[in-house]
């Protein structure tokens, strides 16, 4: 299935998990057409996704952030991203899962 049929399968999310089962990690974006990334983030785990997600924000406000992990995102990131950043990230979530 190529990447673009499964983004326009994912917009719906009914049950997301066969469409991100095959990936390790899914980086979520905050604002995105048909709903934010918290959402998404939410509808992923309540449909059994148990990878990471990393939710991208160009807010850095506190509540931001809160939204995302309290909806099952493993970290939350800046935009732009920054890929030193990104990569001690990913390996303080290694370690911890």
């Amino acid at each position: 299935q190529s990447s673009l049929s499964r983004f326009r399968a994912m917009q719906g999310l009914a049950d997301s998990t066969p469409l991100v089962a095959g990936y390790d990690m899914v980086i979520m974006d905050n604002l995105m057409p048909k709903m934010n990334g918290t959402v998404a983030c939410r509808k992923m785990r309540e449909a059994g996704y148990c990878g990471i997600i990393i939710g991208l924000t160009g807010n850095a406000l506190p509540e931001d952030v809160e939204e995302y992990l309290h909806h099952g995102a493993n970290a939350v990131l800046r935009k732009p991203l920054d890929i030193e950043e990104f990569c001690t990230t990913l390996d303080i979530i290694s370690r911890s899962g």
